[in-house]
């Protein structure tokens, strides 16, 4: 029996990183214990940031932001950084805030935009009141 339907359309999509193996790689070093990955990993994923137009990938974004953070409280702890302790509270908080509304844009209608509040609690997330 002959399909009278058109075939699919392959869609192909522009990724930052060159191979599979490379975006695997850069995984793996994200989430290792040794700080020189999880620093080759971010400078990395730096490099791709510069090759895509479009921004990074909503969960390599977020990522990026937090394990910067976890950097830098590596290094604050072992005394090997500048930074105080207000300004390592700071990077966490921006990069928890970032995770937030990176995630929250996947939630919203281009032609109605809802508060984050509203969309946690319309998808059974927990609010705190202010």
């Amino acid at each position: 029996m002959e399909s009278n339907l058109p075939e699919p359309k392959s869609h192909a999509t522009v990724v930052p990183w060159r191979t599979q193996d490379e975006f695997i790689n850069v995984y793996e070093k994200l989430y290792s214990t040794k700080l020189e990955d999880k620093r080759w990993a971010i400078d990395t994923i730096h490099i791709w940031e510069s090759r895509c137009h479009a921004g990074l990938p909503t969960a390599i974004e977020a990522t990026y932001c937090l394990v910067r953070a976890v950097i830098q409280d590596t290094l604050f702890n072992e005394n090997l950084t500048f930074m105080i302790e207000k300004d390592l509270v700071s990077m966490y908080a921006v990069g928890l805030i970032r995770f937030v509304n990176l995630r929250t844009e996947h939630l919203q209608n281009a032609s109605f935009k809802l508060r984050v509040s509203d969309l946690a609690e319309k998808n059974g997330h927990s609010t705190m009141d202010c």
